[in-house]
């Protein structure tokens, strides 16, 4: 691959990237709107929601 083709690959993928991180974020936004505690990880590549602490939800299981 050539440099030009490289450096355009580089910034798709970055392109990518930053989107990928502006959807979990509004992701996130929308389930705190819903009372569903969720956080991003350090560097905005996945979107953590810790188990609920009510075990009384019908389908949860408790591995």
């Amino acid at each position: 691959m050539n440099p030009i083709m490289q450096t355009a690959a580089a910034c798709l993928q970055q392109e990518r990237q930053q989107n990928e991180a502006h959807a979990l974020t509004r992701l996130r936004n929308a389930l705190l709107r819903l009372g569903v505690r969720a956080e991003l990880r350090d560097n905005d590549s996945a979107l953590m929601i810790p188990r609920p602490q009510v075990w009384s939800w019908p389908g949860l299981v408790d591995t």
